[in-house]
């Protein structure tokens, strides 16, 4: 099954972004790795979120991800994404331990410009 993207806008969806968005749909690309703490390390975050999104030709300039996040088993944190292109965007990260441990695929990524 391929994992559909979510797609919000209000102006044109740049084609590089485009491009990523179909790179992630097709290889159903997911990313999961553990903080081993209680609050989400923004920084560990950001490079999972940068290898999750750059599967596609357009790569990303800056991911935000917030800081004092306290890690709670079923619960989400979003960090903000700005590819090369000016496009922008963010990935939902989903919590699955009280350790820190979260995860995100393809139809977490989210696409406004």
């Amino acid at each position: 099954m391929i994992p559909l993207m979510k797609i919000s806008h209000t102006r044109a969806v740049g084609p590089a972004a485009l491009l990523a968005c179909a790179a992630l749909a097709v290889t159903g690309c997911e990313a999961s790795f553990s903080t081993g703490s209680t609050k989400i390390d923004p920084d560990k975050a950001a490079r999972l979120a940068r290898q999750l999104v750059n599967a596609g030709e357009v790569k990303s300039r800056t991911i935000d991800c917030p800081s004092d996040v306290d890690a709670e088993s079923g619960k989400t944190f979003v960090c903000e994404i700005t590819w090369a292109d000016g496009t922008t965007g963010r990935v939902t990260f989903h919590m699955t331990s009280d350790d820190g441990d979260i995860s995100a695929e393809g139809r977490d990524v989210e696409i406004d410009k």
